[in-house]
């Protein structure tokens, strides 16, 4: 791709042409996915135990890491991404990311703090829409979205630091710099 290519917002048509459902499915974080009690709800019914709920995150994140791709595949840009957290206006997190047609999530990751780039591993899951990654070689955290929620300009997600701790942040879309928008 161009470089202004990675900035670019998708479309869920975008994604239906890659084989997901033509209908999205949103998961608002603290809207319809809901961590109550003993388990997380999606529209008001029990899914998961949170532990398990965490689990299936590690499991997409992990299989996405496990793939084996190609320069030569195509890949859909899903745009760069803030994470911040409450009112936050600025963030050390940013989050450049891209699918195939097979689920796998790759891109990269900028920590401002420590002014490096790392890579990012996962994938999406076609039937619930969820979206997971790692960076680097580490395994925690394991970041969450839900995927037609990429095609949002700012959305809830999912930070899970084990299966006992998660978070919730927001993922905010980056606007390309002026140089890059040529």
């Amino acid at each position: 791709w161009t470089t202004a290519a990675v900035w670019r917002a998708t479309t869920w048509s975008a994604f239906a042409s890659y084989g997901y459902p033509e209908q999205p499915v949103y998961y608002d974080y603290g809207e319809n996915v809901v961590y109550q009690d003993d388990g997380v709800y999606f529209d008001g019914e029990k899914v998961y135990s949170a532990e398990q709920y965490a689990q299936t995150a590690t499991t997409l994140a992990d299989d996405g890491r496990a793939a084996k791709v190609t320069k030569e595949e195509e890949w859909l840009p899903l745009g760069v991404f803030a994470m911040v957290q409450g009112d936050e206006t600025t963030s050390n997190h940013i989050f450049q990311l891209s699918i195939n047609k097979e689920g796998v999530i790759r891109g990269n990751y900028y920590d401002a703090v420590t002014d490096s780039t790392t890579q990012v591993f996962g994938s999406a899951n076609k039937k619930t829409m969820r979206a997971a990654w790692t960076v680097g070689d580490r395994k925690n955290p394991v970041y969450e979205v839900g995927l037609a929620n990429l095609t949002n300009d700012e959305t809830t997600m999912l930070v899970h630091y084990s299966p006992e701790r998660t978070q919730q942040f927001a993922l905010v879309r980056v606007e390309a710099p002026a140089e890059e928008k040529k």
